[in-house]
């Protein structure tokens, strides 16, 4: 395409964001997801049988979860945001594909740490997919996940513990398709039970101690360096875990609605 200066577009262009939420389990991922509007479900952890919602069949290979992508984009319907439960667990069969396609057991067993990287390309080839539904179907694209306990050394300080997705996150200088995939987000989202502390015992033994609370959290960005967060509209960075309040809060942000 020859670029020419009159095809220059000016202000905002509000699309339908790309999300990517994790949590621990049980916390209420999917039954949040199913809140949204004209919502279709990538099945393929099987875990929805509990709640209302339009599903897939159980998706056991990463060609049919790609075929659902294919049908969504060559067919007319009314969805609007299509919902991927879970993303660690797609990985898992794009792990599976990539070593069947080596002859191999475990994608760990192609030589040379080769097979990774052909599962961050394969992860390419969805979020094009997904981008594609976005722009040409107009659909949202939600990405839920598990949430993980990694290590994570800051380049000045010492090396803490922090919650991160469940995907592949390799920590050398290749592509991984955590860093892809959180590339590809316009929101990164981590919902958890809220923590109460109390202090107990006397003296020198005095220390905090966590209680459980109900109250359930969305955090929306990386104020809290315990997990991965972030958005590229200014959501406010705590939201209480239920799609009404997340809705309003984004209508507010994008459209100056309430």
């Amino acid at each position: 395409m020859t670029f020419d200066l009159d095809n220059l577009k000016h202000g905002k262009e509000i699309r339908p964001p790309r999300v990517l939420l994790y949590a621990p389990p049980k916390v209420g991922k999917s039954y949040f997801a199913s809140q949204m509007p004209n919502h279709i479900f990538m099945n393929i952890e099987d875990g929805l049988d509990s709640i209302d919602c339009t599903k897939t069949p159980k998706i056991s290979t990463a060609k049919e979860a790609m075929d659902v992508i294919t049908s969504l984009y060559r067919n007319k319907h009314s969805y609007e945001t299509l919902v991927v439960d879970t993303a660690d667990w797609l990985e898992k069969l794009i792990c599976n594909e990539i070593a069947e396609r080596h002859d191999k057991k475990v994608v760990e067993d192609i030589p040379f740490g080769k097979g990774y990287p052909m599962v961050v390309d394969r992860w390419s080839e969805f979020l094009e997919g997904f981008n594609a539904l976005r722009i040409e179907k107009n659909m949202a694209i939600v990405l839920l996940a598990h949430a993980d306990v990694k290590k994570y050394s800051p380049p000045l300080g010492d090396e803490y513990d922090i919650f991160s997705p469940k995907l592949y996150g390799k920590k050398d200088k290749s592509l991984t398709s955590l860093s892809l995939i959180q590339e590809f987000s316009d929101i990164i989202m981590f919902a958890n039970f809220k923590v109460i502390t109390k202090d107990v015992g006397d003296g020198f033994s005095k220390r905090k101690q966590a209680i459980g609370s109900p109250e359930r959290i969305l955090y929306t960005s990386s104020d809290n360096p315990s997990f991965v967060a972030g958005n590229r509209y200014g959501l406010p960075s705590e939201l209480p875990f239920t799609w009404e309040a997340f809705n309003q809060a984004f209508l507010r942000v994008t459209k100056g609605e309430v």
